[in-house]
């Protein structure tokens, strides 16, 4: 049962990062300077963090939906 209260920590906290990692994406050069060229998410050092937010998400998402065997059926499965 740890594993999803972990699990949903990490839901949590790598929700948080991804919408501050947006904030400040779209309140970048990208957004803000029109006449100039539009700058990607690598162009503001942003992906490599998204990038990991996205998998600790996943991770988290994971361990949210993991299924943990009872100790009931460890010591007498049922047939």
């Amino acid at each position: 049962m740890i594993s999803r209260v972990f699990g949903a920590a990490l839901l949590f906290l790598s929700s948080a990062v991804m919408l501050f990692i947006f904030f400040l994406y779209l309140n970048s050069s990208a957004h803000f300077d029109y006449n100039a060229p539009k700058v990607s998410l690598v162009g503001v050092h942003l992906f490599y963090p998204l990038m990991v937010t996205v998998i600790v998400f996943v991770f988290g998402i994971i361990l949210v939906k993991d299924h943990e065997i009872e100790a009931k059926e460890l010591i007498m499965p049922e047939d």
